[in-house]
């Protein structure tokens, strides 16, 4: 059994101190920066993938992994524990590109720059990511992230699996738990040969409030069966997520500026904002934004939607297009499509003080 803390100042780790580790004991001690008072949060990865047991083995083999946990430990230094506790974190979604060769449309070799991707998707506290079909291995093999979603179907089936998988998954520093598979009531031509469609989970916040956290990828091309894709998402938001904060993030395949209703019902009806709207456009949603892939100011097909919910407030306080952070060293894209992130500011409340 093992147990981790990320190093000060990366997502997931201490900001305000350090944490050291005991090993043989299984505690830590945490000693914060001279003269901080305030609260600091750190996130414990579990594991047990270097035990020598049959669990622990199949860490080692791939396509499954021994027993994983996170838990995060909010920290009162100089003060009185409250019931609120607030922070930030940061959500990026991102289309990989992990069709098999030759059908990504993207830079080859795919199996190395998958793995680059999950190595810089580490500067991140969650990531939700598209089209990972054929190269999860390689994306988790450099990802310090404690919290992954597994794969469907296992990676030993991988290339063969890609039918058989929607290629959505979550890599988070906090807690992702309840996980959920849908796939598309409709689907058109090539969209038909992936169960593309979207999951659900619940990631736990510090202090134990959770925000139900969705990851699309809907039909290509727009038009009638993108928007039903999009229907199909609100109709189980409300059915599952009634009164809940609520983040959805993935590929929309859709623009305000190909066609507003859509996106703008969706919105509508969920009580969502989007958040590169809000940052970048606040609050008018820009009827012909450039469709570029370098630049804040590019409206991807690729979306960050939000709201608030009992017990947790959410703020989006910035936006950005990392696309120049996901080049090689040719200047080359790693994907086909550029990711976006969104700084979040948080607010929990009725949290439980031990």
């Amino acid at each position: 059994m093992t147990f981790a803390v990320r190093e000060r100042g990366a997502p997931g780790g201490p900001q305000h101190g350090i944490v050291t580790v005991d090993q043989r004991t299984a505690s830590f001690i945490y000693t914060a920066d001279p003269g901080f008072v305030g609260t600091d949060t750190f996130s414990v990865n579990v594991s047990d993938d270097t035990s020598l047991h049959v669990h622990g083995l199949a860490g080692y083999l791939g396509p499954f992994h021994g027993h994983d946990d996170v838990a995060t430990v909010t920290v009162f230094v100089g003060n009185t524990p409250t019931d609120t506790i607030s922070g930030d974190f940061s959500m990026l979604t991102y289309n990989i590109a992990g069709l098999p060769f030759p059908l990504s449309s993207a830079i080859l070799p795919r199996f190395f720059y998958t793995k680059e991707i999950g190595k810089r998707l580490n500067a991140y506290y969650v990531a939700n990511v598209q089209e990972d079909f054929a190269y999860h291995q390689f994306l988790i093999k450099k990802s310090k992230m404690p919290s992954q979603t597994p794969p469907e179907p296992p990676t030993l089936l991988w290339p063969i699996g890609v039918p058989f998988s929607d290629g959505l998954n979550t890599l988070s520093e906090f807690k992702v738990q309840r996980l959920d598979r849908q796939t598309w009531y409709e689907c058109t031509s090539d969209n038909c040969l992936t169960l593309k469609g979207f999951t659900y989970s619940q990631m736990r916040l510090p202090g134990g409030d959770t925000v139900d956290v969705y990851n699309l990828h809907t039909n290509t091309g727009g038009g009638p069966t993108t928007n039903a894709n999009l229907a199909q998402v609100a109709n189980y938001i409300q059915q599952n997520s009634a009164g809940r904060a609520v983040i959805v993030t993935g590929d929309f395949n859709a623009r305000y500026s190909d066609d507003q209703s859509a996106l703008l019902q969706f919105a509508q009806v969920n009580g969502l904002t989007d958040a590169w709207v809000q940052v970048e456009h606040g609050p008018t949603t820009p009827p012909f934004a450039p469709t570029c892939m370098v630049g804040n100011e590019c409206e991807l097909l690729d979306k960050i939607f939000y709201r608030s919910g009992q017990g947790v407030t959410l703020q989006a306080v910035s936006y950005g297009n990392e696309a120049p952070k996901f080049f090689n060293s040719k200047g080359e894209p790693l994907s086909d499509h550029s990711p976006a992130v969104v700084g979040f500011h948080y607010v929990a409340d009725n949290v439980a003080v031990r």
